[in-house]
């Protein structure tokens, strides 16, 4: 987030979790939640290491409650998402941000009905565990 702020200084804040992928309702969402001064479109240059802080720690300890599953037959699948190329396939880092690391649907890999897609998440999640867990 340093090195993009000193590189990018011109572009925007939200720019940087933008540029991976995330929804920007997310990413507003989440600088509401932030109780940074930083606004959206403040210039990377220009944000301050306390509201960098508060942003990072806003991200890293975000939460999503799910709140009842709806069942099978309302269950499906999200294609698109962070692309293979962009993710180390042994530990599921990004190739773009090292620490960062995917599971389940938030990778651009979808398949057939019958477990496939599950089977991909579980097996991403356990990945991305297990090279975590070696840090």
């Amino acid at each position: 987030f340093i090195e993009y702020c000193a590189a990018q200084g011109k572009s925007s804040i939200k720019g940087f979790f933008t540029a991976f992928s995330l929804p920007e309702r997310l990413v507003l969402s989440v600088f509401i939640r932030s109780d940074s001064a930083a606004a959206p479109t403040t210039r990377a240059a220009d944000i301050t290491a306390a509201d960098r802080k508060k942003l990072l720690n806003a991200f890293c300890s975000l939460k999503i409650e799910i709140r009842s599953p709806e069942g099978r037959n309302s269950a499906m699948c999200t294609a698109g998402g962070v692309e293979t190329s962009e993710i180390n396939p042994a530990t599921m880092e990004s190739r773009k941000l090292p620490g960062l690391y995917f599971a389940g649907e938030i990778i651009d890999v979808d398949g057939d009905s019958g477990g496939f897609n599950l089977q991909y998440a579980f097996s991403s999640a356990a990945a991305a565990a297990a090279a975590i867990t070696k840090l």
